[in-house]
């Protein structure tokens, strides 16, 4: 195989990783959007109840 060959080999599997990591992390943040909205922000809007009189600071 000639070097070029090579090279171009190496390049394309090295995009396959970047690839699959690109997939992990859209998955993984999916992950946490749904998490936020159906158990932190409920969370959130409950505390918000219980104490209307305080200010919540970030």
């Amino acid at each position: 195989m000639t070097y070029v060959k090579q090279k171009i080999k190496e390049l394309e599997s090295e995009i396959a990783g970047y690839q699959k990591q690109i997939r992990y992390f859209e998955e993984r943040a999916a992950d946490l959007r749904d998490h936020i909205d159906h158990v932190i922000a409920p969370q959130i809007e409950e505390l918000k109840k219980q104490s209307p009189g305080q200010v919540i600071q970030r």
